[in-house]
């Protein structure tokens, strides 16, 4: 009994770092790199909840529990695969951003080109007009 109640605890208390971690990732709080490791964790988490109770193994603890093993392995599926999701559309905006910082220095030039031809117009002698 003492071990069931243990393992919802833990359950709960990953589904709450889960939920935290994912908003944290949401919000643009944590960088690509940190995305990646949650997401290869979540994976790597998954994996081993698999092979823990391999059906050749003398250990039954999730197919015991099979709504315990449901919840997290939705969970870490869930987080896993968002995760993912999550680090390549980071890195498409950091792709984006290196882009557009090399589009906003060219038009930088182009402005400060503009501003040395008024410049010279502006201090160079006219020819007068004729009437």
């Amino acid at each position: 009994m003492m071990l069931e109640i243990f393992g919802c605890v833990v359950v709960l208390l990953a589904a709450i770092g889960a939920a935290w971690f994912t908003n944290r990732v949401r919000t643009g709080r944590l960088s690509a790199n940190v995305t990646r490791l949650g997401a290869l964790l979540c994976g790597a988490g998954l994996v081993a909840m698999i092979v823990s109770d391999f059906p050749l193994t003398a250990n039954r603890f999730w197919a015991d529990h099979s709504v315990l093993a449901a919840m997290l392995s939705s969970a870490l599926l869930v987080g896993a695969v968002y995760l993912a999701y999550e680090y390549r559309e980071l890195e498409r905006q950091a792709e984006l951003a290196r882009g557009l910082s090399g589009t906003g220095l060219a038009g930088v030039v182009d402005h400060m080109v503009d501003l040395e031809l008024a410049l010279v117009l502006a201090v160079s002698p006219r020819p007068a007009r004729p009437s």
